[in-house]
């Protein structure tokens, strides 16, 4: 857990979370992620969502996530790939489980915004 941490916490001191994300056009729809930092060489790529408000991160919105982080994989021909969610305002249970099982680091320290 703290390499994720660590990845973090460079990555938020070079980017500012508040800026527009990041989108890329795939066959007439549109796939739209937060944070979106490719690495090179050998090195882990960052593909995050982030969820600044009261509301708990749901499963629904987890399985979304998923299916986007995967295909700008993909598209961006990324080997190796760190997916993460941070939601201010927590997760459900079954959310953080479901991170788990798909091997998504998540948080929600607010340290991080």
């Amino acid at each position: 857990m703290e390499n994720w941490k660590n990845a973090l916490k460079l990555l938020s001191s070079r980017i500012s979370l508040n800026r527009e994300p990041v989108i890329f056009g795939i066959r007439q729809k549109d796939i739209q992620v937060d944070i979106f930092a490719k690495a090179g060489g050998d090195d882990y790529s960052l593909i995050g969502e982030v969820k600044n408000r009261k509301a708990k991160f749901s499963v629904k919105e987890a399985k979304i996530f998923l299916a986007k982080a995967l295909e700008v994989q993909q598209l961006e021909n990324v080997s190796k790939a760190l997916f993460f969610v941070f939601s201010a305002g927590g997760f459900f249970q079954n959310t953080i489980q479901f991170l788990q099982e798909n091997k998504i680091a998540w948080s929600d320290d607010k340290k991080f915004l």
